[in-house]
């Protein structure tokens, strides 16, 4: 809890709020956002497939893991991966915006910060 203190104090951030993903408020918000990225063709629907690490909630490629005793592990955390075939899932179409956010990020270098 320190750590996090502490976290908090650098960054000049005070909590306002705690959010579930429960919460009425969230879910609205939620379903306001993704109606209005589907209605401009931001997201779209596909197949994904690779290296997942339960533990981890995470695709890993095949230069992110390694076999060790018969076990493919993520070379990051060491989890066990397992292999998923063709998961359904929706993606966010980030190359339509790749030009306005460097852009963005050209014009305020304090926009993002470690």
């Amino acid at each position: 809890k320190e750590e996090f203190d502490n976290m908090i104090s650098s960054l000049n951030v005070l909590p306002t709020s705690n959010v579930r993903t429960t919460s009425p408020s969230h879910k609205s918000g939620v379903q306001s956002f993704w109606s209005t990225l589907s209605s401009n063709d931001s997201i779209y629907k596909g197949k994904y497939e690779g290296w997942y690490a339960v533990s981890d909630e995470c695709y890993y490629n095949a230069g992110e893991v390694e076999e060790i005793d018969a076990k493919t592990l993520s070379r990051e955390t060491g989890a066990e991966c397992v292999w998923r075939e063709k998961e359904e899932t929706y993606f966010f179409k980030l190359s339509e915006y790749q030009d306005r956010l460097l852009q963005h990020y050209e014009a305020h270098p304090e926009f993002i910060l470690p």
